[in-house]
C-alpha cells in the first residue's frame, strides 16, 4: 500500500464520515418536523389588541421587470394605512429607479404612506440599503420583500402578532413557494431543495429550540433586536443570516411560521443559479468564520444546541467534503483492485449510501402528510443529487473564499416575472471559466468508471457515474445558457 493510497483512503473516510454525521442531524431535523409538523402548521394566531406601526423595506437593485409588481403587492396589504410606511431603497443603476418612483407617487396619490430612496451608489450592498432605510424610519417593526416576492394581503396580520406576543421574539420568518416551480426540471429542482429547507430545517430547528435563520426575505423584524445584535452588517454576502445568529447569540428568538406563505420567483436558467448558489454558499461560510467562535463560547447555550449551530452554519462546507471525497476515491482505485474487502468498505460503510438514503428521506419528508408529492420528491432526487453533484467545484471554490475571508460583490439574482426569460439586458451571460474545469472533471469520471468496469472496482462506478454526469450537465447547460 503506498503513500498516496494511505494518504487518499483517509481523506475519504474522514471526508465521507462528515457527510454521514451531516445526513444523520439532517434524518433527526426531519423526525422533529414530522412530530411537529401538525402543530406549527396550524398554530393558532395570537390576538393584537393594537396594530403597531411597521416599516416594509423593498431593496431594489436593477429590478426592472419585478419593481412596480412588488411595490403594488404591498399597497394589497390588509393592515391600517396609517400605520404602514412602504420604504422602497433603490440602489440602481438602470431604468427600475424611474419606474419605481413612479409606482410610489401612485401610492402616495392613493393616500398610502410610501417613500422612494435612492442611493447612488452600494456601499454595503443590500446590508447597506437596509442599514440607510432603518436610520429614515422610527418605527418598531421592519419587514422586508426582495423584489420577486409576492406578499399575501394577510401577511402583516398573520405575522406580527407573534410578535407582539412576546416582548423577547425579534424575527418572523414565512414560508417560502414557488411561483415558475413547473417551467422546468431546474426549478423543481430548486423548489425540492427549498421546500426541504423551510420545512425539515427551518421546521425541524424551530421545534427543537435551535437556531434558526432569517431568510432575507418575506419576514418581519423587531428594530431592537436588529440594534442589539449591532445592526445590518456587509461583511459577508449573507447578512440575513449573521443578524440572525448575532441576534440569537444576544437572547432573541426567532419564529417560524409555516403556514404563512409568500410566493416568489426561482432563477430559470444556470448563470443565474450559479450567482445564486455562490452567494449563498460563499456567504454561509463567512458567517461560520465570523460566528463559530461566538457561538462556542456563549455561556447559555446548551451542547446539543452548539452543536446544530455549528452544523447549520458549517452545512456548506460540505462541498468540499464532496471534492475532496471524489478526488480521493480516484487515487484509491488501484489500491481497491487489490483488495476486495476493502472495497466493500469503501463503498458502503465508507459513508455513500448512507447518507444518501437519509438525504433522500429528508427530501420526501418535507412533504409529510401527501404521499403523491412525497412520491414526486423521490422521483426527483437523483437528477437533484447528480445536479448538486456536478456544482460541487463551483460550489467549493465559493466555501474556499468564504473561510479566506476574500471578499466578493453582492450580485444579484435577476429576475424576470416571466416575461423577458433570454433577454440579454435582463440577465448578461458568459460562460464562466470553472465550467470548462468541470467539462474536464466530468470527463475524467467517464474515464474512471471505465476504468473501474474494466478492472472489476465496481463498489464507486454509482459515485464516478454521478460525478461524470453531474460535472457535464452543469457545464453543458452554463455553455447553452450562455448561447442563448
Amino acid at each position: 500500500m503506498t503513500i498516496p493510497a494511505i494518504i487518499a483512503l483517509a481523506l475519504y473516510a474522514l471526508s465521507m464520515g462528515l457527510i454521514a454525521v451531516y445526513s444523520i442531524v439532517q434524518l433527526a431535523l426531519s423526525i422533529r418536523w414530522i412530530g411537529s409538523r401538525k402543530r406549527l402548521m396550524h398554530a393558532q394566531v395570537p390576538p393584537a389588541e393594537e396594530w403597531p406601526h411597521v416599516t416594509i423595506q423593498l431593496p431594489l437593485f436593477n429590478e426592472r421587470f419585478v419593481a412596480r409588481r412588488i411595490i403594488e403587492a404591498c399597497s394589497r396589504l390588509d393592515y391600517p394605512h396609517d400605520r404602514m410606511l412602504i420604504q422602497v431603497l433603490d440602489d440602481s443603476t438602470d431604468d427600475t429607479a424611474s419606474l419605481a418612483s413612479d409606482a410610489v407617487q401612485q401610492l402616495n396619490e392613493a393616500g398610502l404612506r410610501s417613500v422612494f430612496i435612492h442611493r447612488n451608489h452600494r456601499i454595503g450592498f443590500k446590508a447597506g440599503a437596509l442599514a440607510h432605510g432603518l436610520e429614515l424610519t422610527a418605527d418598531r417593526f421592519i419587514a422586508i420583500f426582495d423584489a420577486d416576492f409576492i406578499p399575501p394581503p394577510h401577511f402583516l396580520k398573520t405575522a406580527l402578532p407573534f410578535l407582539l406576543a412576546d416582548s423577547r421574539n425579534g424575527m418572523v420568518q414565512a414560508r417560502w413557494t414557488h411561483l415558475n416551480r413547473s417551467t422546468s426540471l431546474l426549478t423543481r429542482l430548486q423548489a425540492l431543495a427549498l421546500d426541504a429547507h423551510f420545512t425539515v430545517e427551518q421546521g425541524g430547528r424551530n421545534a427543537a429550540g435551535y437556531f434558526i435563520n432569517f431568510n432575507g426575505t418575506a419576514g418581519i423584524w423587531r428594530r431592537e433586536a436588529i440594534e442589539q445584535a449591532g445592526g445590518w452588517q456587509s461583511d459577508t454576502l449573507t447578512e440575513d443570516l449573521d443578524l440572525s445568529y448575532r441576534a440569537q447569540l444576544a437572547g432573541w428568538k426567532l419564529i417560524y411560521l409555516p403556514f404563512l406563505e409568500v410566493p416568489a420567483e426561482l432563477p430559470e436558467d444556470m448563470p443565474a443559479i450559479r450567482s445564486q448558489q455562490f452567494r449563498w454558499t460563499k456567504g454561509a461560510a463567512e458567517c461560520a468564520r465570523k460566528n463559530s467562535i461566538s457561538l462556542l463560547r456563549a455561556a447559555n447555550l446548551r451542547i446539543l444546541h452548539k452543536f446544530h449551530g455549528i452544523m447549520h452554519l458549517a452545512n456548506a462546507s460540505l462541498f468540499l467534503c464532496i471534492i475532496t471525497a471524489a478526488a480521493a476515491s480516484v487515487v484509491m482505485l488501484p489500491l481497491l483492485r487489490e483488495n476486495a474487502g476493502l472495497q466493500t468498505a469503501v463503498g458502503i460503510a465508507g459513508g455513500f449510501f448512507l447518507p444518501t438514503i437519509f438525504f433522500a428521506w429528508t427530501f420526501t419528508s418535507a412533504y409529510a402528510g401527501n404521499p403523491r408529492q412525497m412520491g414526486q420528491a423521490l422521483l426527483l432526487f437523483p437528477a437533484f443529487l447528480v445536479i448538486n453533484l456536478g456544482l460541487s467545484l463551483h460550489q467549493a471554490r465559493a466555501v474556499l473564499l468564504g473561510w479566506a475571508g476574500r471578499p466578493s460583490p453582492f450580485i444579484r439574482t435577476p429576475k424576470h416575472a416571466g416575461e423577458i426569460a433570454g433577454n440579454r439586458s435582463y440577465s448578461p451571460r458568459q460562460f464562466p471559466p470553472i465550467a470548462t474545469a468541470e467539462a474536464l472533471t466530468g470527463f475524467g469520471f467517464f474515464a474512471a468508471t471505465a476504468w473501474g468496469l474494466s478492472s472489476g472496482v465496481t463498489a464507486l462506478i454509482p459515485f464516478h457515474l454521478m460525478l461524470a454526469i453531474g460535472f457535464t450537465l452543469v457545464s453543458a447547460l452554463s455553455l447553452w445558457h450562455a448561447r442563448r
